[in-house]
């Protein structure tokens, strides 16, 4: 279009013609001069004209622009709400999961707490039970450590009771000798004192002619 339009007016080629000549250029040379602008003023407008575009052009870049932007917005929104879509499937089957998990490990630890506090309970009647027994067995250990204490005491009495027997019987013993002895000594004495008095009375019957008469002395014991 640039082009046609410079062909169109010849005569501005003829008037740079002529400044070229005023300035002292020969009529060749300023033909060759102005038609080498021309030529370079035409491929500057053909690259501008090819880098430009028309309106209808830019309306239809603009609205296939608008279609593949509205064909990506469509895309990402569409990748986006199955992305959340996915991720609340997968948010949904993590808390199944965990809920799951906390189910189990609930019974689990239910169970494990049954089963310590059957054990407790079974451990503390059997604790109950050994101390009933130790308790019965101190009991009975108890009562027959009374019983031979009373025993014991029962024997240690008799034995008292004996040795005051014996130590009585012995002092009666001991008194009924010393009581014997003195006796026999008391009628030893007065054995002797008659003995004596015989024999003086024989001698004197003797001495006077009369007979003598044997006298038997007996002595008690």
């Amino acid at each position: 279009m640039l082009m046609a339009a410079y062909a169109a007016y010849p005569g501005r080629n003829q008037i740079q013609v002529r400044r070229l000549e005023g300035e002292g250029v020969p009529t060749k040379q300023a033909e060759a001069i102005t038609s080498a602008i021309i030529e370079v003023l035409n491929d500057s407008l053909e690259n501008v004209s090819q880098s430009f575009v028309s309106k209808g052009e830019m309306q239809r870049i603009e609205m296939t622009q608008d279609g593949n932007l509205g064909k990506f917005k469509s895309r990402v929104q569409s990748s986006q709400e199955n992305h959340f879509s996915l991720l609340q499937g997968e948010m949904e089957k993590l808390k199944s999961d965990i809920e799951k998990m906390r189910s189990e490990l609930r019974y689990e630890i239910d169970k494990v707490t049954a089963g310590q506090r059957l054990d407790l309970n079974l451990e503390r009647g059997r604790i109950r039970d050994e101390l009933s027994n130790q308790n019965q067995e101190t009991g009975n250990l108890t009562n027959k450590l009374d019983r031979e204490i009373h025993s014991l005491k029962a024997e240690l009495e008799a034995a008292k009771y004996d040795v005051i027997k014996y130590c009585i019987g012995t002092l009666v013993s001991i008194s009924a000798v010393g009581l014997a002895v003195l006796r026999i000594l008391m009628c030893s004495g007065n054995s002797s004192g008659e003995q004596v008095g015989g024999w003086h009375r024989a001698k004197g019957a003797v001495n006077n002619g009369e007979p003598v008469i044997p006298v038997n002395l007996e002595v008690e014991q």
